[in-house]
């Protein structure tokens, strides 16, 4: 597939994307194409992108450097209860996050397999901390969709159910919708 190159009018910037997509000038509806060619927006007609990005959390009354070992997984952001917010407040639970996938597709079942692929193999050792602490896990779904662009497909795939389900993972979605700047 070829790669993309998108104008941006009101930036004035070039983007190469491996995902073909024709923009149009006046609706700004969305749709795959398998050609190659450039786009370009109207002078001054600027388009918000939809993103989306996923992680997968345990929160609860537990050690962090604790869960660190016993997955054999460094997370990407931890917490310990009493540890200092940015505002001076102290934290009253533990967090240990892990699989932040940033990269948007309008599929997001492919952000959430990106998330929790390094934890699909470690489902008996997270029903152990389960049952050893007072955790919960979350996978988090964070959706930005813009009401001019189409909308994301939020449906997981039978294979992020069955991981959710085995390891008793709720699902958040936290959905931001904005109107066009």
């Amino acid at each position: 597939m070829k790669e993309r190159i998108l104008y941006h009018a009101c930036r004035r910037q070039v983007y190469h994307t491996a995902t073909p997509y024709i923009i149009l000038r006046q609706r700004y509806i969305i749709e795959k194409r398998n050609f190659y060619d450039i786009i370009s927006l109207k002078e001054g007609a600027c388009m918000s992108e939809n993103s989306c990005y996923t992680y997968f959390r345990i929160t609860g009354n537990f050690d962090p450097d604790l869960i660190t070992e016993r997955l054999g997984l460094v997370p990407e952001k931890y917490w310990k209860i009493g540890d200092k917010r940015r505002n001076g407040t102290l934290y009253d639970f533990a967090s240990w996050e892990i699989g932040r996938c940033e990269q948007y597709d309008v599929l997001v079942e492919n952000q959430m397999h990106t998330t929790i692929a390094p934890l699909l193999d470690k489902i008996d050792t997270l029903n152990e901390i389960k049952n050893e602490f007072d955790v919960d896990y979350t996978l988090e779904i964070v959706p930005t969709v813009y009401t001019s662009n189409s909308s994301p497909c939020l449906a997981p795939s039978l294979k992020v159910i069955d991981f959710c389900h085995a390891t008793r993972t709720e699902i958040d979605i936290d959905l931001y919708v904005m109107d066009q700047e």
